[in-house]
């Protein structure tokens, strides 16, 4: 997982790396470490945490190369908080740019787009549970039950 952390650095601007990368990759794999000895279950979630957050980290480095994601403590309590914080500021920032370039010719205000996309999402919504209910509707509980 070290060799993953390790890939996922070389992912952020040169200047940065070399400056910080090393801590990354050490607090990711001390992270990591200590999930495990909770179990293998609690080492892959916290593994995949830390990829995702060293992934949004590089990703945000780039575009805003001034923003610094080291500054921030990170406190056992409020671990999963930081990384919600900091999706939440690439997603910010991410939309602003989608709002500023429109796309296909649809516009931030498009009323009618936005609300067909809604409705297509609940008709796909609806469509994909349908068929499941419909079968689990003509199961018999008695016989499922006696089954097991």
């Amino acid at each position: 997982m070290t060799a993953i952390f390790a890939l996922c650095a070389r992912l952020f601007p040169r200047v940065f790396r070399e400056e910080f990368g090393a801590d990354l990759v050490a607090q990711a794999s001390s992270d990591y470490h200590r999930a495990l000895e909770h179990g293998t279950f609690a080492g892959l979630r916290v593994g995949c945490l830390s990829v995702a957050n060293l992934l949004g980290a590089a990703v945000a480095e780039h575009l805003r190369p001034t923003w610094n994601t080291t500054v921030v403590p990170v406190h056992q309590g409020s671990r999963m908080r930081t990384h919600l914080d900091q999706w939440r500021l690439d997603l910010a920032y991410a939309m602003r740019a989608l709002r500023r370039s429109p796309g296909y010719g649809v516009q931030a205000d498009d009323i009618v787009t936005f609300a067909g996309t809604a409705f297509a999402m609940v008709l796909i919504g609806l469509g994909a549970s349908y068929l499941p209910a419909r079968r689990a509707s003509n199961v018999d509980p008695i016989e499922s039950l006696r089954g097991d």
